[in-house]
């Protein structure tokens, strides 16, 4: 590929990505002396139904698996990890979103949506490592997810 043919794909790329970049994400976030599971955009939080956690996961200094429960509060997740976690992470099923013609983003498929724009299914991966040289467990629950890389 030649270096007009790289900006034109890097381009491209960006195209593609920049209307992802405003997506709403979720990440872990100690308040109250709890863990909570936060949902929003920036530095927003948003209430969400605690029933779209679909897994949380923690683990020990060696990898090894704490057992977590999650808390369904009115509008959003607690989690309980039975001990201290190294590392942390949760996976939130969103659901289906569905651009109306009024270009407003509804909580529905797109075959509710008459004259819909666009629609997808969308998940939420957040992966928290709190204590440093953690070793991480398999992480196969969560479809994506960036891993610090280990330069030691």
């Amino acid at each position: 590929m030649n270096k007009q043919h790289a900006k034109i794909a890097a381009a491209l790329l960006a195209a593609m990505l920049a209307g992802q970049v405003s997506a709403h994400g979720i990440w872990t976030a100690e308040r109250r002396g709890n863990i909570e599971v936060i949902y929003g955009d920036g530095a927003e939080d948003n209430a969400y139904d605690p029933k779209k956690i679909s897994g949380a996961w923690a683990s020990d200094q060696q990898g090894k698996n704490v057992p977590v429960t999650i808390e369904k509060l009115d509008d959003h997740a607690r989690l309980k990890p039975q001990k201290s976690p190294a590392a942390l992470s949760v996976a939130l099923d969103n659901g289906y979103w569905t651009q109306a013609p009024d270009k407003q983003w509804v909580n529905v498929g797109e075959t509710q949506v008459p004259d819909a724009l666009d629609s997808g299914r969308y998940y939420k991966y957040t992966l928290a490592v709190l204590e440093e040289g953690a070793k991480l467990p398999p992480l196969d629950e969560l479809k994506l997810v960036i891993v610090p890389n280990r330069t030691r």
